[in-house]
């Protein structure tokens, strides 16, 4: 088939069919850089969906592809039923949504689309409708046509959600689908089909939620056996949250996982896992000989200690401010609790130490709450009061 090139084939049995109806139609395909698209339309102009065709019909189109795509001749045969319109007609924009659905389907199965593939295809889903719907497709075009977008837009939806660098999300991963197809109006934020956008995502929320179960099983597979009572509850699936609440947290539980045995190595129940630094040459974050983030547990003493050279040193070269990635964890003796998971910008009022950062960040009565399961803390705040008294 030449790269580009455009047909009218005008199909016209009238002169031979027997029928009351005869079929009268132009049939335009064009090849543009590889893409192919068609037009099929009556004699006045007028749109016609291929799934009304009956079998002698369709078998004319199929011919006339079949033609077009190998660069041959109408067969003897068929000369006085079908020729070739010396312009070829426009393709009409617009009028091949089916076509589109299709192609979509084609790219999301990593197959070719072809006109060919169409018919069988469009063939095939109304074989579909009509077996679950129990009515003719050709007397509910626009049921049919509902039918077939939540059919192949479900099926891109569920592939979607259940590819693994996927985002977790129905808008950020679909966007050019609930765009295309008129289900949200992403310029407005607004729904614009809300039935379709409603089943769509509650195909991508189901997969995506299969997917989530599945990494948390892995995760808590994971977790060493003398410490799985204790971190379970911390590291498994939250049943409160959504799935892509429960998404978000992956990574974060899967850092908790990789550093169960730092955690365990701190004598102190409430530890501050630095998960990143731009000052990583203080912190200790960054591992150079692997050219990635090395996280580190440190108790709530070393962390005000820490903070307050990182302050310091940013303070004396008027440099802004340098921003660190930290967790709070607490030991309750029952399990671990994720007490915050937050980011400290060294430079800024209150970050002088870490202690001064959680009361102004986090509240008092916070900091109060966390004393309770750290003596130094709790020293600090006696010293506090006394000092105010």
């Amino acid at each position: 088939m030449e790269n580009n090139k455009k047909i009218t084939y005008k199909i016209d049995n009238s002169k031979f069919t027997k029928e009351n109806i005869p079929f009268k139609v132009y049939y335009t395909l064009e090849s543009k850089e590889g893409d192919l698209s068609y037009c099929l339309e009556n004699f006045e102009g007028q749109s016609l969906n291929i799934n009304e065709l009956n079998g002698y019909e369709s078998m004319l189109l199929n011919m006339c592809f079949s033609n077009f795509y190998n660069n041959k001749e109408i067969e003897n045969d068929y000369q006085d039923i079908v020729t070739i319109e010396e312009v070829p007609r426009a393709i009409k924009q617009g009028q091949n949504i089916r076509y589109e659905l299709y192609k979509d389907l084609c790219f999301s199965r990593s197959t070719s689309p072809s006109n060919l593939g169409f018919i069988f295809t469009i063939n095939k889903w109304v074989e579909d409708f009509e077996k679950d719907m129990l009515k003719p497709a050709i007397e509910e075009p626009e049921l049919f046509d509902d039918y077939i977008e939540y059919k192949v837009l479900s099926e891109i939806a569920k592939k979607e959600a259940s590819r693994k660098g996927s985002y977790g999300n129905l808008e950020a991963t679909m966007s050019r689908y609930l765009g295309k197809y008129k289900v949200k109006d992403f310029k407005e934020n607004k729904v614009l089909d809300t039935s379709m956008y409603n089943r769509i995502k509650d195909v991508y929320d189901k997969a995506l939620n299969k997917k989530v179960l599945g990494y948390y099983n892995e995760l808590l597979e994971k977790i060493p056996e003398k410490y799985k009572d204790k971190y379970f509850n911390l590291l498994k699936y939250n049943e409160n949250k959504t799935e892509f609440e429960n998404y978000y947290d992956l990574n974060i539980k899967r850092t908790i996982l990789e550093n169960i045995e730092k955690f365990e190595s701190i004598d102190s129940k409430v530890k501050v896992l630095v998960l990143w630094s731009e000052k990583s040459s203080i912190f200790g974050t960054w591992d150079n000989l692997n050219q990635k983030d090395d996280p580190k547990v440190y108790t709530l003493k070393e962390m005000d200690r820490l903070v307050y050279q990182n302050y310091v040193e940013v303070t004396e070269k008027d440099s802004g401010y340098d921003k660190t990635r930290f967790l709070i964890l607490v030991d309750t003796d029952e399990n671990i609790v994720l007490s915050a998971n937050d980011r400290i910008d060294v430079g800024d009022p209150y970050t002088n130490n870490f202690t001064n950062f959680m009361k102004d960040c986090y509240g008092k009565e916070y900091v109060k709450e966390l004393s309770e399961f750290d003596g130094y803390l709790k020293k600090q705040l006696n010293i506090e009061e006394e000092e105010e008294i």
